[in-house]
């Protein structure tokens, strides 16, 4: 990982680094930038990137919602070869400023509140190194067609343990500490594991004893679709 530019440190601190991978998503994104610029803690960039997708109209959506918030720094990077999501948040993560990473799927939206709730719950340099909640599923477009998937009590209770059972974290729902990733590697690029990069990340940090802190309530929304 390459060092950060710490000149403006202060601001850094308060910073989230939104990470956003693209792959033919141009139906689907411009909930998720909506999204972003209606957030309630506006200290926040977006890196997105696209993994060399054929043009579906992401580009230009990007561009526009730079044009929207030109205060915030937007960068968008496009990889020359089809690498995987993996890849795609590596090089998102690498290019990120903050101290404070956000991860959102192209396909999925956020809240108002989301950003600012998690950003409360790291508290001070004692406090957790990821933060994440349930998330409400939906499919395709009807909001009404879904409902709360929960992370259950006991889950919570027997975590790390109850991840043996299966993967009930979503990346868009999940803020990580930067500096984690000086320790333990992001997310794996095999092609054995895509699909199931966050599943392992999150097992390689419980193992590495990063501290998890599980919200109440949902304020991201979680799209299921055939392209997903």
């Amino acid at each position: 990982m390459k060092k950060i530019d710490t000149s403006d440190s202060s601001r850094i601190r308060s910073l989230v680094s939104i990470i956003m991978p693209c792959y033919k998503m141009g139906e689907f994104v411009g909930d998720a930038l909506k999204s972003i610029g209606q957030q309630t803690h506006q200290e926040w960039e977006l890196i997105a990137v696209d993994d060399c997708a054929p043009e579906d109209g992401t580009s230009d959506k990007i561009n526009e919602f730079a044009r929207l918030f030109p205060k915030h720094r937007i960068e968008w990077i496009r990889q020359n070869v089809n690498k995987g999501v993996s890849a795609a948040r590596n090089t998102a993560i690498d290019s990120a400023r903050g101290d404070l990473l956000a991860f959102l799927d192209p396909d999925d939206f956020w809240l108002p509140e989301h950003l600012a709730r998690a950003v409360a719950a790291f508290g001070g340099k004692d406090g957790p190194d990821v933060v994440t909640a349930p998330v409400v599923v939906f499919y395709r477009g009807d909001l009404n067609d879904g409902g709360l998937w929960p992370i259950e009590p006991w889950k919570i209770k027997m975590f790390p343990a109850s991840l043996a059972c299966h993967n009930f974290i979503q990346p868009s729902a999940t803020l990580i500490r930067r500096k984690v990733f000086d320790t333990v590697s992001p997310f794996t690029t095999e092609p054995e594991f895509q699909h199931v990069e966050d599943y392992d990340l999150w097992i390689r940090l419980a193992k590495a004893g990063i501290k998890f802190e599980f919200l109440d309530g949902a304020s991201c929304y979680y799209r299921k679709h055939a392209g997903a």
